[in-house]
């Protein structure tokens, strides 16, 4: 079984679109305390909730109409990120980049980032997207396990 699930098919940004519409109740809690973000896949579903979450974040950031983000591109991308998570990795997975990505935006907003750090709007879209995809194909193994291993991956980033 291919556990990268390429076969999986993104969601469209007309899917997208109607799901920020469709799934508002959850969505409204994004960037608080009450937002779950277990509640929020199964909600949502699995397949739409990265591309879902991403826009989301990005039109409460003001960039709804940023000349500088496609829609459709983008949801494509994010698309390709969501094949590219493993779901039979129990941690570093799709879901856990949208947690990292909801709580990347927690720190923007609310830790006063944005301002702090003078963030242009390239920054702001980079770490969202840097977020999104921080463990795109984690195997799930931690490096220690790669260096006693000796696998491919720790011959190919170790000393």
């Amino acid at each position: 079984s291919d556990t990268i699930s390429a076969l999986s098919k993104a969601p469209s940004l007309n899917t997208v679109m109607v799901h920020l519409d469709d799934y508002d109740d959850v969505l409204k809690d994004v960037g608080t305390p009450k937002f779950n973000i277990h509640r929020y896949s199964e909600k949502v579903g699995r397949k739409n909730q990265l591309s879902v979450l991403t826009l989301d974040i990005l039109f409460k950031l003001g960039l709804k109409n940023s000349d500088n983000i496609s829609h459709r591109k983008l949801t494509s991308f994010l698309g390709q990120i969501y094949k590219g998570y493993r779901r039979d990795v129990a941690y570093h997975n799709d879901l856990h980049g949208a947690d990292v990505l909801e709580m990347s935006y927690v720190l923007m907003t609310e830790g006063n980032f944005i301002n702090m750090a003078e963030m242009s709007e390239l920054d702001i879209i980079s770490l969202v997207i840097a977020s999104v995809c921080h463990d795109y194909a984690h195997d799930g193994m931690t490096n220690a396990y790669h260096i006693n291993a000796i696998s491919d991956r720790a011959i190919m980033f170790s000393d």
